[in-house]
This record gives C-alpha cells, structure tokens and sequence, in this order.
C-alpha cells in the first residue's frame, strides 16, 4: 500500500516536472515603467524562458497531490491565507464549476513558488514579466501602440465575477507567449521590490524613515495605465495573499538555475513564520537558520552595511530596545539582523560593521542568506526592498518581534527613541518567555 502511494506521488510530480511549454525571451536593456531611481534610463534584462501560458488548474492539482502540505486546510496560514484554492470543491477535487484547462487562482507567492521550484523552475521578476507582455502580434515593444493599451483597458472594465476562460485561447503575441493580459494578473519574482504609490501626492514623501533611499517610487510612465495598474495590485499585497483573479506562470534562467529543494512544512504554529526556513550564514561564517530553535523571543530586522542613513539609526533603536529593558529580561531577547544585500555583505564584512558599531553580544546574530532566500524570507516578514543599480537599496525599515515559535507579536517602523508600544510588546514577550 506505501509502495503504491509513493508511486502515485511520484507520477503526478512527473506529470508536473515535465509540464514544460517555455519560449526563450532574448536578452534586452530595456526602458521600464519602473524607474531605476539613477541617472541609467534602462536595465539589462539576461536571456530567460517563460511558460507560454499561465499554470492550470489541472497543473495545480497534480502538484498538491504530490506535495501534501500544499493542500487547502494544510498549507499554514502563514503561507496561505483563508482563501487559498476556494474555488475547488476540495482539496484534491476541483469540482464540476472549475475547468481544468482555466488558470489555477487563490494561489499564494508561496505557494506559486513552490510549484515552480518543483518543475526546477522559479517564478519570473517584474522586469522579465514586463519585457515579455509588452510584445504584441508583431512588435517586441508595442506600449506606445494605442491598440495594445486599449485592449489591456478593455479587459479591465470586464466584470471579473464570470467564469474564466481557459488558458491559450488568445493569440500568441511575438515571443509565443500567451495570455499575458486578458486573463488573470500574475505573481512576480520580486513583488515586495514594488514600492510604489500611485498617488501623486505621496510622491517625495517626507517621512524618510518609512523607507530607506527615495521612499515609495513614482512612476516612470504615467501615460502607461495598464501598467501601473499592475504594480499597484502587487505592491499593496503580502505573500500569503490569495485573489479570485491572481495566478501565475513559471521562468527558468538560461544562465544557471539555483533552485533549491521545497522544504516541508514543519510542525509549528499556522500563523509563525518559521513555516519559512532558510539556511544563514553568521558573521562568524557557521552555518545556522532562520527557523531558529531557541525558545526565546526575537527581534528581526532587515539591513545593508553600507547603508547610509536609515540601517545605521536601526542599529541604533535595537540598541535602545535593549537597553530599556532589565538585564533579566536581556538575558531572553535575541536579535537576528539579517542582510539584504548578501553577494556584498560577506562574514568578513559583517564582522567589520559589527566592529564598527561595538555590536559584541551573542544574543545578536548578522547573518546571510542567499539571494533567492533573502528574497523569500522578506516576503515572509512582510519587508519590501529593491536594489538599485548604484549598489544602494531602497527598503522598509521596520522592527518585527517574533515569539518562541516565530508568531508576529509586534512591528515598529519608528527609528531612535523606542515606541512605547512596541517596547511594551518586547517586555510582555520576554517576561512570558522565562516563565
């Protein structure tokens, strides 16, 4: 009986695996609605490939059933909210008013990314998806067209509470791609890098600390609407988001593929965060994880060493944090700050800044992930960041205070003096924590 279970999982992971349909996108600098935020007009985009249409709901399936804890009522809350899949019937069954051939919705970051790291796959940044909806019938870059805009338009003013049509029905645009506007939004790569406001008047907002750099990007374009339409949705979502009408597709680097092996889910708390690990490396080069064992509480922060303005004052308001409280409650508050920028920011490096900034106590960890990892575990924490191609990032700076078992008790976004209710929060958690 085992034997047959594994081989059924087995078949249906196989008919994932090779569910392989991508078209190559040549490489490209190319001039983005998103701007750069620095004097380069474009970005290089590397040659990539790109499922032809989005992931069915037929695809979907057989993905869950190899991978159990992607399954409605199994996948944590902190990776799928109470959304995920609604539209099946259950959680292996997708019923008579869900077509097989349709777009799988309701279909978290997570979840999305994890089907596409199954197939050796990852899903594509903004800049890949961009490059390749732009295209129309006969033009790699048709978005000056008033035809193209008009049609995205016209797909916009469509009721979205019909049922979906199945995926590629519409005509393959220059590249062979299929249903990039017309059908469902898409998940990108790089989601939480889309810090944007489509309000003008938040553009040049004064209240630097709410981000580090320029603060929420304008828009390069304003004329693109359709665009900009898309990066609002994404921009305001989180990873465990799930809509009636966001799917996704799948990408492959040509270059070389570092995907790693989808972990399982492990047994903790549906909401902690610690349902996403990673594996870290610490300032002092040992090896450890982000799903840390310790049963103390915990604060989290995202930085870069060479950050010039708001990482040094975070540094600075963790400090406070700990100063404020009893050295008995110290004793029970750990801190990890966990780098964004980790091709720069080596063990060495991280050991210069903690010299730098007299940061010698053991509760305190800087440590790294790798590029695909510290994209995830932001997404995780809710952080959005972007690097510009001066080297800088833009970024959230913000506190989260985690419990033992890695549930959100507290954010801060304010820098120095502690918040009082933020402070609060870290008394409670780490009283608690020694009881």
């Amino acid at each position: 009986m085992l034997r047959r279970v594994a081989l059924t999982a087995a078949l249906a992971l196989s008919s994932v695996a090779h569910a392989d349909d991508m078209a190559r996108i040549p490489g490209v600098e190319w001039t983005s609605i998103l701007p750069t935020n620095t004097k380069a007009k474009t970005v290089h985009v590397a040659p990539f490939r790109l499922d032809r249409s989005p992931v069915t709901n037929e695809a979907f399936l057989a993905f869950v059933r190899s991978r159990p804890e992607w399954q409605r009522q199994r996948a944590p809350d902190a990776l799928a909210d109470e959304g995920y899949l609604r539209k099946w019937a259950g959680p292996l069954t997708l019923g008579a008013a869900v077509d097989a051939r349709q777009p799988v919705t309701s279909v978290s970051w997570f979840a999305a990314r994890a089907y596409c790291e199954a197939r050796g796959a990852r899903l594509p940044t903004w800049y890949e998806w961009e490059v390749t909806a732009a295209a129309d019938e006969h033009t790699r870059d048709a978005r000056r067209q008033p035809g193209w805009q008009q049609r995205v338009l016209n797909w916009y003013s469509r009721p979205s509470t019909g049922p979906l049509p199945r995926v590629g029905e519409q005509p393959p645009n220059l590249y062979t791609v299929r249903d990039l506007h017309g059908l469902v939004w898409e998940w990108v790569e790089d989601f939480n890098a889309l810090m944007i406001s489509g309000d003008s008047r938040e553009q040049g907002d004064p209240d630097l600390l709410k981000f580090c750099g320029s603060g929420a990007l304008s828009i390069e374009d304003r004329e693109n609407y359709a665009l900009a339409m898309r990066l609002a949705l994404l921009s305001s979502l989180q990873a465990n988001a799930t809509t009636m009408n966001l799917g996704f597709r799948c990408a492959r680097s040509e270059a070389a593929a570092d995907v790693q092996p989808v972990a399982s889910v492990r047994v903790l708390p549906p909401n902690s965060v610690y349902q996403v690990d990673a594996p870290l490396q610490k300032s002092d080069g040992r090896a450890t994880s982000f799903a840390t064992t310790s049963a103390r509480a915990r604060i989290v922060t995202m930085f870069y060493a060479t950050c010039p303005m708001a990482c040094p004052l975070t540094i600075d308001t963790l400090r406070n944090v700990d100063a404020a409280l009893p050295a008995a409650q110290r004793a029970h508050l750990d801190v990890l700050m966990l780098t964004m920028d980790p091709e720069r920011d080596t063990p060495a490096e991280l050991t210069r800044l903690a010299q730098e900034r007299h940061i010698t106590d053991t509760r305190w960890t800087l440590a790294r992930a790798s590029l695909s990892d510290t994209r995830k575990l932001a997404a995780t924490l809710g952080i959005q960041y972007r690097r510009l191609d001066t080297g800088d990032f833009d970024h959230a700076s913000v506190l989260i205070l985690l419990d033992s078992r890695g549930r959100v008790l507290a954010r801060s976004r304010k820098l120095g003096t502690p918040d009082p209710a933020f402070l609060a929060s870290v008394r409670k958690a780490v009283e608690e924590g020694r009881l």
